[in-house]
């Protein structure tokens, strides 16, 4: 769990509660991944938790998990990381972090961040989620930060107070747009004749 989360996760009514992996999985190969590659993508993020598990349908050890809008948002931004060559466990544990938790210092404006990116993105401002690759010149251990927010905004490094010493260096930067998010609008708008 991240100690620098702001509030509990499942302390909300998650909207659009409805999708299965199947249903994930076309999404993303909607964007051109292969259906195989985005089932078992699908399949690690939930079983290493990237993504969130909602419920489930029936009662039965293999029933199939349910999953929200959110999820299947934060599963087109992680298979854009992927897709740029980013497949290192902690680094996706990071993103995922910074897609769900608001960090100490941001301004909640929805439960999970990644909800107020998939708003903002389908009413026109697109949002960054932007990894720097940062590494101490004594230790070499690699600190990653991460910003997820608006394009039009400056950007918050969360964890950024933990790399101020000058033996810190930045080694690299990986950045993806939120406009992948585009093609969720066909999921969440009402039938045609109920609006």
């Amino acid at each position: 769990m991240n100690e620098d989360a702001k509030d509990p996760l499942f302390t909300h009514v998650e909207p659009l509660v409805q999708f299965r992996a199947k249903d994930l999985a076309n999404a993303l190969a909607r964007g051109g991944v292969p259906y195989s590659t985005a089932s078992a993508r699908i399949q690690n993020y939930s079983k290493q938790n990237l993504i969130h598990v909602r419920g489930r349908v029936g009662e039965g050890k293999n029933s199939p998990n349910i999953y929200g809008i959110t999820d299947v948002a934060a599963a087109l931004m992680l298979s854009g990381l992927q897709d740029c060559g980013v497949a290192d466990q902690e680094v996706l544990n990071i993103a995922s972090s910074a897609l769900y938790y608001w960090y100490l210092g941001q301004q909640a404006r929805s439960p999970h961040p990644i909800l107020a990116a998939l708003s903002d993105t389908l009413d026109g401002t697109e949002w960054a989620l932007q990894l720097r690759f940062m590494r101490h010149s004594q230790t070499q251990a690699r600190y990653v930060l991460r910003n997820f927010g608006r394009l039009d905004q400056e950007a918050f490094w969360a964890g950024a107070e933990n790399v101020k010493d000058p033996e810190w260096s930045s080694v690299g930067e990986v950045l993806i747009t939120t406009a992948p998010l585009h093609a969720l609008r066909s999921l969440i708008a009402p039938p045609a004749g109920m609006n």
